[in-house]
């Protein structure tokens, strides 16, 4: 239920990130209409129970309002064909920017400003925004959110770069340029993980320790693992084991302040039941997970 769902939030978690809420298509359905009312109820109901709120995110490949990327029938997740000019996308994104930072700003201090801007080879992904405007709107992305709401905490998410490889070595390349112009505070390493295929700690440890380097805040910032390729009567075990590794390099490097899993049970999960990647079941009950993140964390 809604109720034990969030009795097992409120018991064992000091962060709440939005999944879904405050991407630009919830947020921003119209061109210049804003809707706040979700958001602000899962903001005002985080903040009354003493959590924190992560915000995520305001600019995006996906999950775009249709007037920004469906307006002459384009494709729905890289906006190929934009009907905007580069000077009248830019305006629309700093002012998106603008208009969301502002309106939390008492409430919520963390934002993740760019959500994936990069493809597995460290190349840029395809967007709407990168297509229109060039590489360079991440930075102004950055530039938008600093004077927005100067004291801020800014962050970059990214999916897969939690190990050494090309898309490691961009995103360190794109965090060193945003700190260099004091534009970044902190890095998001998603670790969607597929149980069958885990990371090594080591790995994952060695790459932490080197973004620590650049003086940002480093995240592990939605964390889940599909057992869905174990072995059912070892897969909890397993996943277990990769959960706690994880949370055992980030307890190990001194600038890894968070620790997220993307969802809370297995009943709730964007990667479908059959995955079973969270740590408390459908049934909301601690899963092996659970402890291994504790300790692994030293709770």
């Amino acid at each position: 239920t809604r109720h034990g769902y969030e009795d097992v939030f409120l018991a064992n978690f000091a962060s709440m990130t939005p999944e879904n809420e405050m991407k630009m298509e919830a947020l921003q359905p119209r061109r210049g209409e804003f809707d706040f009312k979700t958001a602000d109820a899962m903001v005002a109901w985080a903040v009354a129970n003493g959590k924190q709120v992560h915000g995520h995110t305001l600019v995006f490949k996906s999950q775009n309002p249709g007037w920004l990327t469906e307006a002459t029938g384009l494709d729905k997740v890289t906006g190929k064909g934009a009907p905007y000019d580069r000077d009248e996308l830019l305006a629309i994104m700093r002012d998106h920017v603008t208009r969301v930072m502002q309106h939390f700003a008492g409430s919520v201090r963390r934002w993740d400003v760019v959500n994936e801007a990069l493809r597995p080879d460290g190349s840029y992904m395809p967007s709407v925004w990168h297509d229109t405007i060039g590489p360079e709107y991440v930075v102004e992305a950055y530039r938008a959110a600093r004077a927005a709401v100067p004291d801020a905490t800014l962050c970059y998410n990214e999916i897969g770069a939690e190990v050494p490889g090309p898309l490691a070595d961009a995103t360190y390349e794109l965090v060193a340029k945003l700190k260099a112009e004091g534009l970044i505070d902190c890095v998001g390493f998603q670790m969607h993980v597929n149980g069958a295929t885990p990371p090594a700690r080591d790995a994952v440890q060695e790459n932490l320790e080197r973004f620590a380097g650049l003086g940002v805040e480093l995240h592990v910032s939605e964390m889940d693992v599909d057992v869905s390729a174990l072995d059912p009567a070892a897969r909890f075990d397993g996943q277990a084991r990769i959960f706690g590794e994880v949370a055992a390099a980030c307890h190990a490097v001194a600038a890894c302040t968070r620790f997220t899993t993307w969802g809370v049970t297995d009943a709730a999960t964007w990667l479908g039941p059959d995955a079973q990647p969270l740590p408390f079941d459908a049934s909301l009950a601690p899963k092996p997970a659970w402890a291994a993140i504790q300790r692994g964390l030293s709770l």
